[in-house]
């Protein structure tokens, strides 16, 4: 079949709506095709993304605290979850947690990386998770605090090697 040949009803397969006058050309159906296809796929991500930000993290992605954890780390987390604290009423959207973060950010001269990915990895248990904001904005000033605490106490350890005293 060629690009742009027009599909004789009896070839269009079922889920395919049509009605008698309809002319359906493979470019058509490629790209209803690949409309479902992405759609499938951004339910699928969207199912994942949630699930890394309801589920308390259990371990912390090693190779990201690596990267990310520095010595002063926990000096400015501690710093930021006293400003999240300071303004934990205003932390129910978006807008409000970028508002109160980006003058932070600005004033400790970091770069967004040095202050979202350890805060991050402390939220969700890796790098690779929704915006910083976002989560913040789902999760509420209490489980924030409560898993950057965590975090923190066990200074971005796995909890297997921190009880055994292997770190």
């Amino acid at each position: 079949m060629e690009e742009n040949e027009v599909i004789d009803n009896e070839d269009v397969i079922d889920d395919v709506s049509y009605n008698d006058e309809t002319e359906l050309t493979v470019d058509d159906f490629k790209r209803e095709e690949a409309r479902r296809i992405k759609a499938e796929k951004t339910l699928v991500e969207l199912k994942k993304s949630i699930t890394d930000i309801l589920e308390v993290p259990t371990s912390y992605e090693e190779s990201g605290v690596k990267k990310f954890v520095k010595e002063d780390t926990k000096d400015f987390l501690e710093k930021y979850l006293e400003l999240l604290e300071k303004n934990k009423d205003e932390l129910y959207n978006i807008e409000n947690v970028e508002a109160i973060t980006k003058p932070f950010i600005h004033d400790l001269n970091l770069k967004f990386p040095q202050l979202f990915q350890p805060i991050r990895i402390a939220l969700t248990g890796g790098t690779q998770a929704p915006s910083v904001y976002d989560i913040i904005a789902i999760l509420g000033f209490n489980e924030v605090s409560a898993r950057l605490k965590e975090a923190l106490k066990r200074n971005f350890q796995n909890t297997w090697l921190f009880n055994n005293n292997l770190a």
